[in-house]
């Protein structure tokens, strides 16, 4: 019966087990290794796909949630914007309406969380919305020099909040990005007066629908 280097018989069961293992440590500690490191690397892979799994659940639930609040929001938006239109026509020297921060806030909040085409509209209507308030901000109701510009700038906004409420009321999946229509102008300015009062006073809006006409002509 031969012995080991450390001399265990190995003419028993249980010294060849032995002898065995002393014989090929290197090689079983390196299974071992491999074995170790194979499983391992599962057990991250699992944990990689599980926490992008709840990344993209909470992304989610923040995109549902942004988008719960758009319709509030857009109306909000709208009704500045008419009494907006309110002030640029001076109807009783009416005051420059309070800016819809809250709205304007739940908008931009959307911009991270929804799709990138309606991201995009979303943050349209934002950067939209930051030039509209300086350049009312610096209309004076006593000239009326820029009042057709400023009736312009209202309208388009108006009419790029009214392409987003089918999206935001869940009957459309993506916002649309297509450039805004003259049929989309002239709905939006009927909107931002208020029902019928285009027709009583369509000649006051001549320079405005000149405006619509050479930007959004069909």
């Amino acid at each position: 019966m031969g012995t080991s280097p450390l001399n265990y018989d190995c003419g028993t069961w249980w010294g060849f087990l032995i002898c065995l293992a002393l014989d090929w440590q290197t090689l079983l500690a390196g299974a071992v290794a491999i074995i170790a490191a194979t499983w391992t690397v599962k057990y991250m892979r699992r944990q990689i796909a599980a926490e992008s799994r709840r990344h993209k659940e909470i992304r989610a639930s923040k995109a549902f949630a942004a988008r719960a609040r758009l319709p509030d929001a857009l109306s909000d938006l709208s009704g500045y914007l008419h009494e907006t239109t309110k002030y640029l026509r001076a109807e009783a020297t009416h005051a420059l309406p309070v800016t819809p921060d809250n709205a304007m806030e739940q908008i931009k909040s959307g911009i991270e969380f929804v799709d990138p085409q309606s991201s995009e509209r979303l943050y349209e209507v934002a950067v939209r919305y930051q030039t509209h308030r300086v350049r009312i901000g610096d209309y004076s109701q006593q000239s009326t020099a820029n009042r057709a510009d400023r009736l312009y700038d209202t309208t388009c906004l108006q009419a790029l909040a009214n392409s987003l409420f089918k999206f935001a009321r869940n009957e459309e999946d993506i916002a649309p990005n297509a450039a805004l229509r003259r049929r989309d102008m002239m709905e939006a300015l009927n909107n931002v007066l208020g029902p019928g009062e285009y027709q009583r006073s369509e000649a006051e809006f001549v320079d405005v629908v000149a405006r619509i006409d050479r930007r959004h002509g069909e």
